[in-house]
């Protein structure tokens, strides 16, 4: 089984279709609600990064943080590499943070690939980078 990503609202209406069928009890919040909105995201290195720096801070906060890293060219594995510790501190990141980014960025990992993979390889790919863990994917 690998990743599925829904596309459209259809699909999604459809999925919500199939969950109720399993769980009726969500019926009443699909009739209130509707089908919600989808957020798609670009994944890659980029949005990793991003989750990893808005780990466990407001998200005033890290919204901060990531203006400051993106006007300073700092959201890619290269920017990252070639930066200094002091570099990064400037724009934000605790130790802890740059820690995390650089192991990001020292793993390599083929994005690309991810979305062919079963879940759970794709998962260990992704947990064997220092500060990703399941929480993070699942966020």
């Amino acid at each position: 089984m690998s990743l599925q990503t829904i596309e459209n609202t259809e699909e999604l209406e459809e999925h919500i279709i199939a969950l109720i069928a399993i769980e009726p009890r969500f019926a009443p919040v699909y009739e209130q609600v509707g089908v919600p909105s989808l957020r798609h995201n670009a994944g890659g290195f980029e949005q990793l990064m991003r989750a990893m720096v808005g780990q466990q801070l407001s998200v005033a906060a890290a919204a901060s943080i990531w203006k400051k890293l993106v006007a300073a060219g700092l959201t890619t594995p290269q920017a990252i590499a070639e930066a200094q510790d002091e570099t990064l501190r400037a724009q934000g990141l605790s130790r802890q943070k740059m820690r995390y980014v650089r192991s990001l960025v020292a793993h390599n990992i083929d994005f690309a690939t991810l979305t062919t993979m079963p879940n759970e390889a794709a998962i260990k790919t992704l947990t064997a980078v220092t500060g990703i863990g399941r929480w993070t994917l699942d966020g």
